[in-house]
């Protein structure tokens, strides 16, 4: 009866972990969608205005397509991490490119490394 009681606890354990870290996967997805709608709303407030006229434009774009890599990626398709590191790069290309880079976007690698590492 012993052996069956520990059974059943490492059962309920590892159901138990796979469902917090699930909630975490869903909570950092549904954070990064926050932040991209957020930095659609701002790059249309004209504080990018000084960056060119199609600045804001291609830099939408680009958060759409983001949105698309945060999809598949929650719906936990492969090819989708390389299509979100992707973006990344060319947003900081973009801003490279138009001479806003700033080093705190380099904070926007760190999602696409979390879900390479939660990929595996």
């Amino acid at each position: 009866m012993p052996k069956q009681r520990f059974l059943i606890s490492c059962k309920y354990s590892a159901i138990n972990t796979m469902l917090k870290q699930e909630l975490v996967f869903t909570i950092f997805i549904a954070l990064l969608s926050v932040l991209g709608l957020f930095d659609i709303i701002y790059t249309f407030t004209g504080v990018s205005a000084q960056l060119g006229v199609l600045y804001p434009a291609a830099h939408v774009l680009l958060n759409i397509i983001g949105f698309v890599a945060i999809s598949f990626i929650w719906s936990r398709e492969k090819w989708a991490n390389w299509l979100f590191l992707g973006v990344i790069v060319a947003h900081l290309g973009l801003d490279l490119l138009v001479g806003g880079f700033q080093p705190i976007k380099l904070l926007l690698l760190v999602p696409s490394i979390f879900f390479f590492l939660v990929k595996k």
